[in-house]
């Protein structure tokens, strides 16, 4: 689980997270802050925050003192994502809801409920877990240099994804493009070359 926290917060330590789920999703979307108000290079670099908190509590579930603590603070950021997304937020991505729901529960029952977990890292390196270290631990660290697959490197809302978004003139007409025209019409300012 440390692992999952981890590289799913490095990932939002990027311009990626800060434009698309910081600025976008959360200021804009869900707090209802005006572009002006985004513009405060304090209120934009801020976002990084989320990232570095996230990836410091993944760390802190790696030692006995911190567990709990670390666990709480995850569990506070499982709310707020599931208030983000749900119907009286943005109502928006309903499949992650049973994920983040279950990770609230694994948090609750691994680290404060049963809170006597040591975790002994020699073991990590024995039998069979070598290949699972591998796979969940250092693979997705490739991911940072384009050879591992975003998702099995927890790397889930940072703002990341490839897309490719082709803008047509404001009332432009083009029949054989229809089918392939997104539902969610915006509009952009022309940017001359």
């Amino acid at each position: 689980m440390a692992i999952i926290y981890i590289n799913s917060g490095l990932h939002k330590i990027s311009g990626g997270f800060l434009f698309e789920v910081w600025e976008s999703m959360i200021l804009k979307s869900f707090f209802g802050f005006s572009t002006t108000q985004i513009q405060s290079l304090w209120i934009h670099y801020s976002g990084l925050s989320l990232g570095i908190i996230e990836v410091l509590s993944g760390i802190g579930l790696l030692f006995y003192k911190s567990q709990k603590q670390a666990a709480i603070t995850l569990i506070v950021m499982h709310i707020f994502i599931l208030l983000l997304i749900s119907p009286t937020g943005l109502n928006y991505n309903s499949i992650v809801w049973p994920w983040n729901i279950a990770m609230i529960l694994f948090l609750y029952v691994i680290f404060i409920k049963n809170n006597d977990n040591q975790i002994v890292f020699l073991n990590l390196l024995k039998g069979y877990n070598k290949v699972i270290f591998f796979l969940i631990g250092v693979a997705p660290i490739f991911n940072f240099f384009g050879y591992w697959d975003d998702y099995l490197s927890f790397n889930l809302y940072s703002g990341n994804s490839k897309r490719l978004e082709i803008c047509f003139p404001k009332n432009s007409n083009i029949p054989e493009y229809q089918k392939f025209l997104s539902k969610k019409v915006g509009f952009v300012n022309p940017v001359p070359f």
